[in-house]
């Protein structure tokens, strides 16, 4: 073998070992992000409350920057997503295959996950869930506002990371092919467009409030003002660094791995966090809502501090990693867990609720959400193995986004064609979704039927032109 060759072999390697530590890393990040959402929903789970009155506002401000853990699974989502497509064959890139392994990914574990809440509220707490809250939950729409208010995050508020991320999915392919055109112009229109919404997020906020969201007579706050616009500059951002590893490895990686790039990100990061808590402190309302400008530039700045920490630290990698793969079956059940613990030490035990005591709960919910999610995990590979039944996951998932899309309409018109109730014996949920999920099977046996005919017909008249040939 010439030198030359040797080189080239020696330089792939040295890539593909520079991908993995780089994806291992993140794992490790997905990992610090979940202890941060655990202890952040944990805080201000109502079961939990004494943990809020027993803390001074320093304590508050910094758990209340926990927040940013959703921030960080939006931009991981983005990142993640345009790395992997930009660094395989775009020109064999199938988008219809690439939405099928989305679906597949995301639904058949959530509805798992929202049959167990709903179990867990039904045998626990008596609570009787319609037909037609679950399935509009289970179409992952369940974040999108409703009439009546009741049906908005109505099953588990936790999961509007759902209906955010089959939003950005539906964005993706445009920003992605944005990218791919003039990646520094996309880059510049994003950074300005943020710039705007951090100028006027306040004038936008209340002309949502006072006039758009007067059709759905509800009121409009500001967490759901930020899940609904701010996270997707966070997705966006994700896929420009995504976007910018793929297509520049060597010079990304350089940076990444480079000391003064982690020292400086850290550095930031930190300043970033005594200028929240010294604003939280003094009651200083910056651009009216803080975190529109501090969890952008707090994820940026955390996930270069941690792939630059983590990088070559094999032994944190081994410890964190494995919670980090399963961060999305965590992700859905955590919430449970937490409930089931507050039931089982406060209703059914009744202890005390001391600080000490929930302090030492959060670590048990931690571990426990750890092994609950491991199941769930490799149930999910199973599936993702299985091609032969994508097919059957991809039309009951499209079924359900379309009853949710449907209920939604009905919700604004107030239920004219559809009298949806909050009973569970009321059937009318059900007749609409089994008719939707009957057309979606149909559609599809019909263009399937269509594409073998197709088939046959093009290798009959190949075997009669050799046939002819032969002649």
């Amino acid at each position: 073998m010439r030198y030359k060759e040797k080189l080239v072999l020696v330089q792939e390697q040295e890539k593909l070992e520079h991908f993995g530590s780089l994806s291992i890393s993140i794992n490790s990040l997905k990992t610090i992000a979940l202890l941060q959402m655990i202890v952040w929903h944990c805080y201000y789970f109502a079961g939990f409350l004494p943990l809020q009155t027993h803390s001074n506002i320093i304590i508050k401000s910094f758990i209340e920057l926990g927040d940013f853990s959703g921030d960080m699974y939006a931009f991981l989502s983005g990142l993640l997503l345009t790395y992997i497509l930009t660094k395989s064959n775009y020109d064999n890139h199938s988008w219809k295959e690439w939405y099928k392994k989305r679906l597949v990914r995301i639904f058949p574990i959530f509805l798992i996950a929202t049959l167990a809440y709903v179990v867990f509220y039904l045998f626990v707490k008596g609570h009787f869930y319609s037909i037609n809250s679950i399935l509009i939950h289970m179409s992952g729409l369940q974040s999108i506002p409703t009439q009546p208010l009741s049906v908005f995050l109505r099953i588990e508020s936790s999961h509007w990371f759902i209906t955010f991320i089959l939003i950005c999915y539906l964005i993706f392919p445009v920003f992605y092919h944005f990218l791919r055109k003039n990646f520094r112009l996309t880059v510049l229109l994003t950074l300005i467009l943020y710039v705007i919404y951090l100028a006027f997020s306040n004038s936008i906020f209340w002309t949502l409030k006072r006039d758009i969201f007067a059709i759905f007579q509800q009121d409009l706050y500001w967490w759901q003002f930020g899940v609904t616009t701010l996270r997707y500059f966070d997705f966006f951002f994700g896929m420009i660094i995504g976007y910018w590893i793929g297509k520049e490895p060597e010079k990304s990686y350089r940076f990444l791995q480079n000391r003064k790039s982690g020292l400086l990100a850290f550095s930031f990061f930190i300043i970033l966090m005594i200028t929240y808590v010294i604003f939280t402190i003094w009651r200083y309302t910056f651009l009216d809502f803080p975190i529109i400008l501090y969890n952008p530039l707090l994820t940026i700045t955390f996930f270069i501090f941690i792939v630059n920490a983590l990088n070559k630290n094999k032994r944190i990698n081994r410890i964190l990693v494995f919670p980090g793969e399963k961060l999305y079956e965590i992700f859905l059940f955590h919430p449970l867990i937490i409930y089931i613990t507050a039931s089982v030490f406060f209703d059914y035990f009744a202890f005390e609720k001391t600080t000490v005591l929930l302090v030492l709960l959060i670590p048990l919910i931690i571990i426990v959400s750890i092994i609950v999610a491991i199941p769930f995990y490799y149930l999910g590979k199973y599936i993702k193995n299985k091609k032969q039944y994508h097919m059957v996951f991809v039309i009951i998932s499209i079924s359900l986004i379309i009853y949710g899309i449907i209920s939604i309409i009905l919700g604004i018109s107030k239920g004219v064609l559809f009298n949806f109730g909050q009973e569970i014996y009321n059937l009318n949920a059900l007749v609409l979704y089994l008719i939707i999920i009957i057309l979606i099977s149909s559609i599809y046996c019909i263009i399937l039927f269509i594409k073998r005919y197709k088939k046959k017909k093009i290798l009959i008249s190949e075997l009669s032109t050799k046939s002819s040939e032969i002649l």
